[in-house]
């Protein structure tokens, strides 16, 4: 099947995998299940401030899902929110100590894994994909 599937599609597929084995892996330490899409809002924060509003279109969901996927972050103590203007709409999310724990572990996550498709592929192969996509 993967044969079949243009280049996009291959990136696309191999990264929804690579996500749901970072959460995977999160959750089989024990930690609080988080879903893909709060791993990546949480990532989002870390990266950039940014309003709800603006961290919904970076990533390609609806104001009302990012404010859904906010909340349920701040009930559970990941994220804090707040208001910088009186535009009730414009909510600004942050991480607190238990947000910025799960940014450092899936970090960690991630590079053990980049370690382990390396010593899968080759070290070489490993650069020059790295090269490819950062080019593009």
């Amino acid at each position: 099947m993967a044969e079949l599937m243009n280049i996009i599609d291959l990136i696309s597929e191999t990264h929804h995998k690579l996500r749901k084995d970072v959460i995977d892996r999160w959750c089989r330490e024990g930690n609080e299940p988080v879903s893909r899409s709060e791993g990546h809002f949480m990532a989002r924060v870390h990266i950039k401030p940014a309003s709800i509003s603006e961290i919904a279109r970076s990533m390609g969901i609806s104001r009302q899902a990012a404010q859904k996927c906010a909340v349920s972050l701040e009930d559970r103590g990941f994220l804090e929110i707040r208001r910088f203007s009186r535009n009730k709409r414009d909510k600004f999310p942050s991480l607190t100590s238990k947000g910025k724990d799960y940014i450092v572990k899936s970090e960690a996550m991630k590079n053990q894994m980049e370690k382990e498709i390396t010593e899968s592929i080759g070290k070489e192969k490993i650069q020059v994909l790295k090269k490819t996509l950062m080019e593009l």
